[in-house]
């Protein structure tokens, strides 16, 4: 039990340990982003490595450190690498998001390897030594341990956003935004308000359509929009793709071309979209039932 324990309250392990349940906890809900996403893989990586060998000890307290901690970081890099990239080759629907970038994390293990082997001789860790300190660091890194897991069971796939959602035609508001963004593409409710005296507004479905990439995809679902003099209504339309694909591919804007019937005339609606990750702890977006 203390070998196991001394081998896993290293210094830099600690270190780990607070990077992790710091920026899971606060820099992710604060600061969303590339950076934020990829520490966290850096810092897990760096820190699983030893936990397994530190079980490893406990079940067999004879094991060679060194080489199970080198058989350990193959492992570790090897499955890791398996799930960043083959749930998006293969199309598996997996409970986190497969992104290739990520594997910039792997260039960690070599030190944690090193780290691990360097520090063998732990019998005068003071962090082993003292209860005290012991029992905060197993708090510590039993904590940022378990934040992590959450987070990456949560379905954040990349979400969408109408940047300018509100818009005036004639004596009508015109709305819409992203009520759905998942796997399989994105769903857009469209709420229409016309004043007393304005001209009836609906959405004209088969002229509608969302530019993503280089190509017009046409919706799958409509729920028809048809707002008239004095009334409000609310519809919705749902483009079919590949979200996560667009996503690894750097598609990062898409054009909604929102074709209105306004009276006995015709207007469109050009309506830009942006792509980028959802916070660990963003708001969830509103189901269109």
């Amino acid at each position: 039990m203390s070998r196991a324990l001394a081998f896993v309250l290293r210094p830099w392990n600690i270190a780990a340990a607070i990077v992790l349940a710091v920026n899971d906890h606060v820099v992710k809900r604060a600061a969303p982003g590339w950076v934020s996403g990829k520490l966290s893989d850096v810092a897990g990586l760096f820190l699983l490595p030893s936990l397994v060998v530190a079980l490893v000890a406990l079940l067999r307290p004879r094991a060679p450190i060194s080489r199970t901690m080198r058989w350990t970081t193959f492992a570790v890099g090897i499955l890791f690498a398996a799930a960043k990239t083959l749930p998006l080759a293969m199309g598996l629907d997996v409970p986190w998001v497969p992104d290739p970038t990520d594997l910039v994390a792997l260039a960690v293990l070599p030190l944690a390897w090193l780290h691990a082997v360097r520090s063998a001789d732990v019998r005068h860790d003071f962090l082993v030594r003292v209860p005290a300190l012991r029992f905060a660091s197993v708090l510590l890194v039993a904590g940022a341990t378990i934040a992590t897991p959450q987070s990456m069971g949560i379905r954040r796939f990349p979400t969408w956003e109408v940047s300018r959602p509100s818009h005036a035609v004639g004596g009508a508001i015109v709305q819409a935004w992203v009520s759905r963004s998942t796997r399989e593409g994105l769903g857009l409710s469209i709420d229409v308000a016309c004043a007393p005296d304005a001209a009836p507004v609906s959405v004209d479905a088969q002229r509608t359509f969302l530019r993503l990439h280089h190509g017009h995809l046409a919706p799958i679902e409509v729920v028809s929009t048809k707002a008239e003099s004095g009334a409000q209504a609310r519809g919705y339309l749902a483009f079919e793709f590949d979200n996560l694909r667009a996503w690894n591919d750097g598609v990062r804007t898409a054009m909604l071309h929102l074709a209105l019937r306004v009276g006995s005339g015709r207007r469109t609606l050009v309506l830009p979209l942006v792509h980028g990750r959802p916070s660990a702890h963003g708001k969830v977006p509103e189901e269109v039932q």
